[in-house]
This record gives structure tokens, sequence and C-alpha cells, in this order.
């Protein structure tokens, strides 16, 4: 597949094979900053900036900080981006639309149903990237992680923030799928001397930082959700997303709901740059 064409009458496992793959080098290219956001969006106010949070893991912690909970990310982003983007195509081939109607529809759907399926994943990652200090447990790994929730709070502690990834992910993979196929042939046209892969380069990182910026006053909301019950400063209850707009409003006001932005716009270039070249590559030899 070149460019940001769709061969909507060849679905197949290869959709879901080159997402894979794709979702395991963006990962590994951006869990640190990854790590930096969660903190940041998890921490109370007084833990400082992004940057200032950085700068205590390193030296408080070591480089393998960043590098927390690295494993199940890296399975789970894998499987995530092999949903996401068969799921996409699946819902090109489907979907009786056209044109940007489609692209935006099928990413939507693909986000919504890929994140329902991922959520508790997502939940022991970032709660093993939380400040050991404000961790109620000590957690061996994500299964240890999980089964940790489900014993205090069942299902519902498996899924935290599954209201609030369900009203992002929607938005941001829409966004996601639409700005990387206008982006790609326009900057291919734009006389600008770029390469196909160079173009799909650009486009794809441009398309992340669209993608995160669409939604991210819920994804810290979501975030927030996930790491509650581990948090030592709440004691492991249970709060609803009403109660997590409130709190983070109550806390830091407005900009509250941009807090680790930085850092994550930073990781979202490169990392889905990554991801947008090495799927077009995986898409290419498979």
């Amino acid at each position: 597949m070149g460019g940001a064409k769709v061969k909507v009458e060849s679905f197949s496992w290869r959709e879901f094979a080159a997402g894979s793959v794709a979702g395991a080098c963006g990962v590994f290219v951006g869990h640190p900053l990854d790590t930096v956001k969660t903190r940041a969006q998890t921490s109370s106010p007084a833990s400082g900036s992004p940057w200032r949070l950085a700068g205590s893991m390193s030296s408080a912690e070591g480089a393998r900080s960043f590098y927390r909970g690295l494993s199940g990310p890296m399975l789970s982003k894998s499987a995530e981006q092999a949903l996401i983007f068969g799921l996409n195509q699946e819902f090109r081939r489907v979907l009786p639309l056209e044109g940007d109607a489609l692209a935006v529809a099928s990413g939507a759907l693909a986000g919504l149903v890929g994140m329902g399926i991922l959520t508790p994943v997502y939940v022991a990652k970032v709660q093993l990237q939380l400040l050991p200090s404000e961790s109620l447990a000590t957690f061996r790994g994500p299964l240890h992680c999980l089964r940790w929730n489900y014993a205090r709070q069942g299902l519902r502690g498996l899924y935290a923030g599954l209201l609030a990834s369900c009203a992002a992910n929607p938005i941001s993979y829409g966004v996601r799928f639409y700005s990387y196929g206008k982006l790609v042939p326009a900057l291919g046209a734009a006389g600008l001397g770029l390469s196909e892969r160079q173009a799909q380069l650009v486009g794809g990182g441009i398309a992340g930082v669209l993608t995160w910026a669409s939604s991210y006053p819920l994804d810290v909301v979501m975030s927030r959700m996930q790491a509650h019950a581990a948090l030592s400063r709440h004691g492991g209850t249970f709060r609803p997303l009403r109660w997590h707009f409130c709190e983070i409003l109550r806390e830091s006001g407005p900009l509250g709901f941009f807090r680790g932005l930085g850092p994550c716009l930073l990781r979202a270039f490169p990392v889905n740059a990554v991801i947008f070249v090495s799927y077009e590559q995986a898409m290419a030899v498979l």
C-alpha cells in the first residue's frame, strides 16, 4: 500500500500483522515520554512541571524508570495497532460511506472497538508508571497489577476509565486516519522534494500530534481514573468520571486538563511517524 491509498477490497490478516509490527516499533520509541506524561497527569500539582518530574525520575530512580511498565505496552500496543489498523480497514470496506466521511467514521469506530477491548491493559500501564512513593502497592508486572485491581474492585477496577476512553478514542482515531489520508498526498504534491517514504514520515508525525491534541483533556481524565485505585493519597477508593473532572478543576483549574501536554506532543510526532512508516513498509512486504 503506498501513501494514504487504501485498497478496501483486499482486507486480510495483513493489516493486523502490519499494525502489530508498527505498534511495537512505536512504543519502544515513545515509552519514556509516555511515562513522563502519565506521571504529570497523575501526580499532584506540587510535583512541578513535567520536565521537573523527568529530572526527578532520572536522579532518584535512574534511566530505567523511563521504561517502567514497558512489557505491558509493548504487547498491548502491538495488539492495539493490529486492531486499529485492521478494524479501520474492515470498516472502510463495509461502511456505506465515501471520501472524508468514510475516513473519519472508520477511524472512529476502530478506536471505539479497540479501546473497549484493551482498557485493562492500559489500567496496568498507567499504574505501573506511577511514582513508587505514591502507589499503594509494588507491582511485579502487568498481570500482578491486574489481579490486584480485580481483587479490590472486580471488573470495575479492570475497566477504570472506560467511559472516558470511549469518548476520547473515536475522536482521536477519526482525526488520526482522516489527517494522515489528507496529509500524505498533499505533502507529496507540495513541491518540497519529499520522497513517498518521507511524506509518510512527516504526515504520520503531524497526524499523531493532531490525534493527541484533539482529545487530550479526556485522556487526562482517563489517566486519573485508571491511576486512582492505586494512588495511596486516595486510599484505593472508586470515584466516577464526574468526580475526577471536578477534582482536576479544583486542583488546577482548566489548565489541569492540559497537564503533561508538552511531553505528549513531543512524543506524538516521532512515535506516529514510526508507526505509519513501519505499517506502510510491513504492508509492502507481507
